[in-house]
């Protein structure tokens, strides 16, 4: 089971993840809902869901340290904190940054290695959380100094994934 606190327009909400026996559930405040996946993830982060009787189609994304959700033609926006902190995604130490787990999850590939020159934005690795996976950016344009986790490895929120230093400018 996974629990946060999601924040949106200042209002907290306390959610719950799991599932018992091979069904999903989440709990929103006090209420608790089973759902079903109605077929396989059709894209990155994007499901579809039946919960009451109903068929949502479903996109998550993470976008610049907020949890992006939009679901039939409305777009939801949340941040996720965790204890009274506000998760953490770089952690920048004079020319570099180093890129911390943005909750609970796994490595699923990685698109990047030490030594490489990466653009600000640009994928480095593959992470799941929650059953959708989502793509983790550098924050800045510069050389990718080291990896600190493996394909396949599990990882804690804000463990250290990578560290990216800013190249110096020669003019």
């Amino acid at each position: 089971m996974t629990k946060m606190t999601l924040v949106s327009g200042g209002t907290s909400i306390p959610v719950e993840v799991g599932e018992d026996n091979g069904k999903p559930w989440v709990r929103l405040g006090g209420d608790r809902k089973e759902f079903d996946l109605a077929g396989e993830a059709r894209g990155v982060g994007l499901w579809s869901i039946l919960l009451d009787g109903r068929h949502y189609e479903v996109q998550v994304s993470l976008d610049d340290g907020h949890i992006i959700v939009d679901v039939e033609g409305a777009r939801y926006s949340f941040e996720r904190h965790e204890g009274s902190r506000a998760r953490v995604a770089t952690r920048r130490h004079g020319g570099s940054a180093d890129v911390v787990a943005p909750m609970p999850g796994k490595v699923v590939k990685l698109l990047a290695v030490p030594g490489e020159s990466v653009e600000a934005n640009q994928g480095v690795l593959l992470f799941e959380a929650m059953k959708m996976q989502n793509e983790i950016r550098s924050p800045l344009a510069g050389t990718l100094v080291a990896i600190a986790v493996r394909e396949g490895q599990a990882v804690e929120s804000r463990e250290r994934l990578f560290t990216v230093r800013e190249d110096a400018r020669s003019e």
